[in-house]
């Protein structure tokens, strides 16, 4: 009995660490064309297999967080800043860096180089 209970503890964290190794994160900043961050953008991820999409609102620094992406699909993330998206890029299922870094830029027509 004992025995069984040992057996069936590791079997159990060994299955919740090969769990985790399902999913990774992935974050960023959303720039202006200049380098200033974006408070306030919209950043889509949609899983290209699935569809799914989820969204994420910028803070004051422009960083984005996504946790619970899946490691064997590929996504793509655009940001949207008021009415203008920016460029969609792409995160591969290959890249195995967690937290996969994903910067993203959108081009904001009439803006000036200024200090924010």
């Amino acid at each position: 009995m004992k025995c069984a209970v040992i057996f069936a503890a590791v079997w159990l964290l060994s299955w919740s660490g090969w769990a985790q190794s399902l999913t990774r994160e992935v974050k960023g900043v959303v720039r202006d064309q200049y380098g200033h961050p974006l408070r306030g953008a919209v950043v889509q991820i949609e899983n290209t297999a699935t569809l799914e999409v989820r969204s994420y609102v910028t803070g004051e620094s422009g960083e984005f967080h996504f946790a619970g992406i899946l490691t064997n699909a590929d996504y793509e993330l655009r940001p949207k800043y008021h009415a203008q998206w920016g460029e969609t890029r792409r995160l591969s299922k290959f890249d195995s860096h967690n937290p996969a870094v994903v910067n993203l830029t959108v081009r904001l027509e009439g803006a000036r180089n200024e200090s924010p």
